[in-house]
């Protein structure tokens, strides 16, 4: 399995709208008048489902460290199902169509989650050689004096540009005292 090369924020991404998804099934099925283990087990099987929809469409790395996640949680949440003191306690859910609109919202969450991973858009395209007639006057005169695999991570990962850009405004204000 090649997981590691998803970048952390991308698994994180992936396991926040995973478990949103996860929850807002759990609570449908309590809301459907299920124990809480009968809804913990359910929703294991329905996030089966949609995740077996996404296999032929979504991309390997993708898929192949949702499917770990997804074991990982299930070993978790079926040892939960069997074995917790309220596995046979129904849950009064109040309000059962913010409930299914829940559901409706997470799983939208869930597939921009996997869609945005799978199809990484370029935040800032920064230019190698510096450009005078383009380049504004800043940060990105500052960043073509970077190293090249600096660069490079500038355009994958936010949270290297976002450390960056900080490094830019601390050295400038620095510089003006």
């Amino acid at each position: 399995m090649q997981i590691d090369k998803l970048s952390i924020f991308d698994k994180k991404k992936l396991a926040t709208a995973y478990m949103h998804l996860y929850e807002a099934l759990v609570l449908q099925y309590q809301s459907k008048n299920g124990t809480c283990g009968e809804s913990l087990y359910h929703a294991l099987r329905k996030i089966d489902e949609i995740m077996s929809k996404h296999r032929g469409k979504s991309g390997k790395l993708v898929m192949d460290y949702l499917d770990s996640f997804h074991s990982a949680n299930r070993k978790v949440q079926s040892k939960k199902a069997m074995t917790a003191d309220n596995r046979y306690d129904r849950v009064d859910v109040g309000d059962k169509s913010s409930v299914a609109s829940g559901v409706k919202m997470a799983l939208a969450e869930f597939e921009q989650a996997i869609y945005s991973v799978d199809n990484p858009n370029v935040l800032v395209v920064i230019p190698k050689t510096p450009l005078r007639l383009q380049c504004p006057k800043g940060f990105y005169d500052w960043a073509v004096t970077l190293p090249e695999e600096t660069l490079e991570s500038l355009e994958k990962d936010p949270k290297e540009f976002e450390r960056q850009y900080r490094h830019f405004v601390l050295s400038r204000r620095f510089k003006s005292k």
